[in-house]
């Protein structure tokens, strides 16, 4: 018997109380997810963006996300989102400046500027659409904070 079918039938005899170890030692090392996390977030854009844009959507719900991915809220894929982005991204950055911070995504119609309070609302869909979206370098995206570029009129609250 090889090896590997050793540690099969090892784990499917023992399954129960591996898992029970696992659980332990998680909950005696919370730091390391937490640092995984951290080591992630620096060199893998696509994780980063997703955290991102996840967190950014729980934080604008009042009644949160409700364990729905972000994608199935606003209807397109982190591809796609990632295709829009590129198509903003300021001369001379990379999606490494992304990672770094410095570059921010923006809403061109802010969030405060909306009136939405589920992902039902077509004030959320209008918040979170490709075209609302775009990659601004930080300081500018911090100078223009909450501001209109243009006016926008939103959904009455009812």
């Amino acid at each position: 018997m090889s090896r590997k079918e050793n540690v099969r039938r090892y784990y499917k005899n023992h399954r129960e109380e591996i898992l029970e170890g696992q659980k332990l030692w998680h909950k005696n090392n919370p730091e390391y997810k937490k640092q995984w996390q951290r080591d992630k977030l620096k060199v893998d854009f696509r994780f980063g963006l997703n955290r991102r844009i996840s967190g950014g959507i729980y934080k604008s719900l009042k009644c949160g996300k409700n364990g729905k991915r972000w994608e199935n809220l606003v209807g397109y894929t982190l591809e796609d989102l990632i295709k829009q982005l590129k198509h903003t991204m300021p001369e001379g950055y990379t999606w490494h400046d992304f990672l770094e911070g410095k570059l921010h995504i923006d809403h061109k119609i802010p969030i405060s500027a909306h009136n939405y309070t589920k992902p039902e609302h077509t004030d959320f869909k209008r918040c979170w659409a490709l075209k609302n979206l775009r990659l601004l370098p930080a300081k500018e995206n911090l100078i223009k904070s909450s501001k209109l570029d243009r006016p926008f009129q939103p959904s009455l609250a009812v």
